[in-house]
């Protein structure tokens, strides 16, 4: 859970499970995520990793280059 939790943190959800890669992980991660106890063991995030991810997100959107030298894609 935790790994699934910080793919979803840098943004790479859709890269590991987007376009129907890995159906029955993305269906498992939705099942954990909707369960009260994945809300209490993960957490909320902290305001620094939100900016964060912001921060990581906006830059990729607008460097091709920073993406690619991350996804490989």
């Amino acid at each position: 859970m935790a790994i699934l939790d910080r793919i979803e943190e840098v943004d790479w959800t859709n890269l590991f499970l987007g376009d129907g890669k890995r159906p029955r992980v993305a269906a498992y991660l939705a099942r954990l995520q909707s369960r009260p106890s994945y809300t209490a063991s993960m957490g909320e995030r902290s305001e620094i990793a939100v900016w964060a991810l912001r921060d990581l997100r906006e830059a990729k959107r607008s460097s091709s280059e920073f993406r690619l030298a991350l996804e490989g894609r």
